[in-house]
């Protein structure tokens, strides 16, 4: 089955001017083609964000920002902007500053790059549609820090201030647009600018009248359990773990040597991980669902100005390549013959007049903008989850198939260039594709490519590759790719790749895409899930679900006050994590109710008993409640059409129709699987496909004009101008 995937076309506002036509709407003569075009509504306010709109005589007219998750923050987290309805002409501003509960008089706000805050604002340029989305760094900065923030009054500070970001002395984000000024200043005014109030989470004082649990555990469960510190040392046996993240199979090492009674691993049928638990009697417990991601940030350039890139698809192939150093820039990353002539100038994803074309950059490609040139990869150095599934999932699929004006198959297996790499990056030979959950040491040199040992060192080393825009050149562009966890992804402002699954679709994670992943799994003797990398018939799996488990021994030589603690602690984290109890953290979906009733048989009887036996369940995928709608995706990522669903990752309830796609993009079959991530399932699915069938005919005729009104788009409705942090 062909890999599906079209990216929304923003730079190129003939597209937006066929749009409109198509959409019944009018454009009147020959005005300018950006002032044409269709502002993209911003969709309803996530849970945890803060959604306001710009100052304006006429209400909601002048731009919508959401920012988010803006409370119980963490240390060194970053948090989401998004922009809906601002003028495409405008220059729009983003601050970190000092919280003083209104913008008369501006602020002082961070100016000055510091240890722990590079990159301390950012000015951006709306896309056509009027939105733009990027992550922001909003990191704890007290006494302790040795440094404070420096800055002064945005956007060139008379004076140098110092001020400090912590629990008590408050931040804000704050957005100012220079249309909206008096004098065409981005100093942030109650006439252009608004706050966006910041708090981070409240320091632990511990469980003064529970008991203290320790515990290790793979990185991702970490972003849960401080949040719930309260609830889990409230009520009857009051417990909070003393959690240490680290890896799972040094966990499940301190739980088989005793050193701590609990070990919380996405991995336990890791040979390294197993080779520990079989020492003992240990019950494993499911106790939160999330997803293996590659988390990405990338750039793409109209030639003059770094944009961030919206949505990306990989498929097993293009994952292999860059992650093993093999791919390390499109003119070599898995080619194909080209279908055609490719255009000129050489923009996108073609590089030889008559010679091959980048499958990746086919399958990414934004007409208007050159595609990004170079690839980078941060896998861990140590055993963990993420690369297991990672390299598991890029061993079981085959080369991936798409239409890009007629068919065009990958010319190598994500295992075939897998081995490759690895052979040619250790030296020695690899003869089969490594199933493992540790990464080898790969000889290669420079900011393209680091193995560390944590999300936290992967992001920093990425962030010394893929720069922040304003010191980025129009011309060079970049992209960062990092097997993590979810919840880590989201925690450092990354997205998640769209990820080919065995039916030869490319899905982003979400509660509906992972449980379908889930569904298609096999429960193992020892209470695990082993996911399938292999069902060709399941379009909407997304192929990484990740089930976090907590190792306990069930060993009758724990003391009976332990015992119930544990099962108080993990008992409150169900209620958490089945979603019973509100919003999860973003990066986690709610367990599946299957999970949460063999989770609480094991808590009632398993522990402290070596003689009980798991009843499995048959199957994994009914939400034990209704799923949390997480942030929406920015408006400007791309439209995924996944197999024979279309998905628009992240658009909440109010999730739009695709956007028509040219003629000349990788145009596939046009059924609409729901982007409410809360609430999924088809939309409208017949009437939607018969639309698109229509569009896609109409397209067709608008080939030629389109080609001349790209032309004009690329010369002139795209400004120059510096964009600041680290795009998500």
């Amino acid at each position: 089955m062909s890999l599906l995937n079209t990216p929304v076309r923003r730079a190129s506002s003939s597209i937006v001017a066929i749009l409109l036509l198509l959409s019944g709407l009018v454009l009147i003569g020959s005005a300018s083609l950006a002032a044409a075009a269709t502002l993209t509504p911003a969709p309803p306010c996530p849970s945890g964000w803060t959604c306001v709109a710009m100052p304006c005589p006429n209400a909601g007219a002048c731009g919508q920002v959401e920012v988010g998750p803006t409370s119980n923050l963490g240390t060194d987290q970053w948090v989401f902007v998004r922009l809906y309805g601002f003028s495409n002409s405008d220059s729009v501003g983003t601050y970190y500053c000092q919280d003083t509960g209104n913008l008369n008089p501006s602020p002082n706000c961070a100016m000055n790059g510091s240890a722990l805050l590079s990159y301390p604002f950012t000015v951006v340029k709306p896309f056509a549609d009027g939105s733009s989305g990027f992550s922001f760094n909003v990191p704890l900065v007290d006494e302790a820090s040795g440094t404070p923030l420096s800055g002064g009054i945005p956007p060139s500070p008379p004076t140098t201030e110092t001020f400090y970001c912590t629990q008590t002395e408050h931040c804000a984000i704050e957005i100012s647009s220079r249309s909206l000024s008096a004098n065409n200043s981005l100093t942030p005014t109650p006439r252009n600018a608004v706050r966006i109030p910041l708090s981070f989470a409240a320091p632990s004082n511990g469980c003064p009248s529970g008991r203290i649990i320790s515990t290790e555990s793979e990185f991702g469960i970490e972003r849960l359990l401080p949040r719930e510190a309260s609830y889990l040392c409230s009520g009857a046996h009051p417990s909070l773990p003393l959690n240490t993240a680290i890896n799972g199979r040094e966990a499940v090492t301190a739980l088989a040597e005793g050193i701590v009674p609990v070990a919380f691993t996405d991995d336990p049928n890791a040979a390294s991980q197993q080779a520990q638990l079989k020492k003992g009697n240990f019950i494993l417990i499911p106790i939160a669902l999330s997803a293996n991601v590659l988390a990405y940030r990338a750039q793409i350039s109209d030639g003059f100005t770094v944009y961030p890139k919206g949505q990306l698809s990989v498929t097993a192939n293009v994952a292999a390549g860059i992650l093993s150093g093999a791919y390390q820039a499109p003119s070599t990353a898995d080619l194909v013959a080209c279908n055609g002539p490719c255009s000129t100038p050489l923009r996108g994803p073609c590089f030889h007049p008559t010679g091959d074309c980048s499958f990746f950059s086919q399958v990414n490609n934004d007409a208007g903008f050159f595609t990004t040139k170079a690839y980078g990869a941060y896998p861990r150095s140590d055993t963990a989850g993420a690369t297991s599934q990672t390299l598991s999932w890029i061993c079981s699929l085959p080369p991936a198939t798409a239409n890009f004006n007629g068919n065009a198959t990958e010319r190598q297996s994500g295992a075939q260039v897998l081995m490759a790499g690895f052979s040619a990056g250790t030296g020695t030979h690899y003869s089969s594709c490594p199933k493992t959950d540790q990464f080898p040491p790969l000889q290669i040199s420079g900011d393209q490519f680091s193995e560390v040992n944590s999300p936290s060192q992967q992001v920093i080393k990425m962030s010394k590759f893929v720069l922040p825009f304003q010191i980025s050149s129009g011309d060079s562009t970049s992209l960062g790719i990092a097997p993590m966890n979810w919840a880590e992804a989201r925690y450092y402002g990354m997205s998640a790749a769209g990820l080919q699954n065995a039916a030869g679709v490319l899905v982003t994670p979400s509660p509906e895409s992972i449980n379908a992943g889930l569904n298609d799994g096999t429960w193992l003797p020892n209470g695990s899930l082993e996911p399938s990398y292999t069902n060709s018939t399941d379009l909407a799996a997304y192929p990484m679900p990740s089930v976090i488990y907590a190792a306990v021994n069930q060993s009758t030589k724990i003391s009976k006050a332990d015992q119930e603690g544990i099962r108080s602690m993990l008992g409150k984290l169900l209620d958490v994590t089945s979603g019973s109890r509100g919003a999860l953290p973003e990066g986690f979906a709610p367990l599946t109710a299957d999970m949460v009733t063999l989770a609480r048989d094991e808590l009632a009887n398993a522990i402290g008993n070596p003689r009980y036996q798991i009843v499995l369940p048959q199957k994994a995928t009914t939400p034990s409640t209704t799923p949390i709608t997480p942030a929406p995706a920015p408006s400007f990522q791309n439209t995924l059409l996944l197999g024979s669903l279309t998905h628009k990752s992240g658009l909440g309830s109010g999730a739009q129709k695709p956007r028509p796609v040219p003629s000349s993009s990788p145009l596939y079959k046009p059924f609409l699987l729901s982007a409410v991530h809360g609430a999924g399932g088809v939309t409208s699915t017949l009437a939607l496909g018969i639309s698109a069938l229509l569009l896609g005919s109409l397209f067709l005729a608008w080939r030629p004009l389109r080609s001349r009104l790209s032309a004009i788009a690329a010369r002139g409705t795209l400004g120059d101008l510096d964009h600041g942090d680290l795009d998500d």
